[in-house]
């Protein structure tokens, strides 16, 4: 059941990559510039335990930041993300930095990201540091809206155990 909905998110996402680059030009243009330095983001996406200790999770993930610099690239911010899976949940209070880097069509970013914060896992009942490296790339459709993937999202949890995830989030933001 879950290997169907991970081939829906990945084949929703294959038809929106593909529509975009498919797009005449002056449309890939029109939202090049970021409207502001706010930026909210909601993700979604499978959550692959990676071991024993985690089994595959649904994954949702709400982001709020601020760009901290004059060319809105260096974003500061925190990003509450819940997993769910038949026994237990993960909540996750992390805080974020991310850069941005623009690429030559114009209003597409690659960027770096790192998280780090505290997890807790129901099905034990304990608090983990997690630190979570993660790579993304996202387009502004528009001024005030872009989509995002990230490919690569890697979640450690470290504790009196250590566990380790592999995620995969596809989603939409605005800029304000």
């Amino acid at each position: 059941m879950l290997a169907s909905s991970t081939l829906r998110l990945l084949t929703a996402g294959a038809v929106v990559a593909g529509a975009l680059v498919a797009s005449p030009t002056e449309a890939l243009a029109a939202g090049a510039d970021k409207a502001g330095p706010f930026m909210i983001n909601g993700k979604v996406g499978p959550a692959i335990g990676i071991g024993n200790d985690f089994r595959t999770q649904f994954a949702l993930q709400l982001e709020l930041a601020y760009a901290v610099d004059r060319k809105e690239r260096a974003y500061i911010g925190f990003n509450p993300q819940f997993q769910f899976a038949d026994f237990f949940t993960v909540v996750q209070i992390p805080f974020t930095f991310q850069y941005d880097i623009p690429l030559p069509p114009k209003g597409l970013f690659i960027y770096p990201k790192i998280n780090a914060g505290v997890a807790f896992i129901t099905q034990v009942d304990r608090a983990f540091f997690t630190l979570q490296p993660e790579f993304g790339i996202k387009y502004q459709i528009h001024e005030n809206f872009h989509v995002l993937g990230e490919p690569f999202s890697l979640p450690i949890y470290l504790g009196d155990r250590v566990g380790a995830q592999y995620r995969l989030w596809f989603g939409a933001g605005a800029d304000f």
